[in-house]
């Protein structure tokens, strides 16, 4: 994708992976992220949007993948310094905590010293 035409004709991105060894072989999507950002010309907000709200429209999940009053609260927490940076991450990325309808269903330790 070009980044600078989406953004120029004001179209949002969806990043994903389709899990699949021709032409997709990883689950990683921070890792999508950061490729979408070195190889697509997105900026990292847009790459975040990516594999969150924009990514749960595209395949019809309406308003999954955003935080709102009265949201059903799914989301997984990770060791960046803020939102931004993380598809900057690459490697062994994992949450620090997972959760499920306002409920910690995973906590792990701190994994990067910020």
């Amino acid at each position: 994708p070009d980044g600078a035409r989406f953004r120029a004709a004001d179209v949002s991105v969806a990043v994903g992976t389709d899990l699949n060894p021709g032409t997709s072989p990883t689950a990683d999507l921070p890792r999508e992220a950061a490729l979408a950002m070195r190889d697509g010309g997105l900026t990292s907000e847009e790459a975040l949007l990516g594999i969150t709200r924009h990514a749960a429209r595209a395949a019809g999940f309406g308003e999954l993948g955003s935080l709102r009053v009265g949201g059903l609260a799914d989301l997984a927490v990770f060791d960046t310094p803020t939102p931004r940076t993380l598809p900057y991450v690459l490697g062994d990325v994992r949450a620090r905590e997972v959760w499920v309808g306002g409920r910690c269903v995973h906590r792990s330790p701190a994994s990067l010293p910020w």
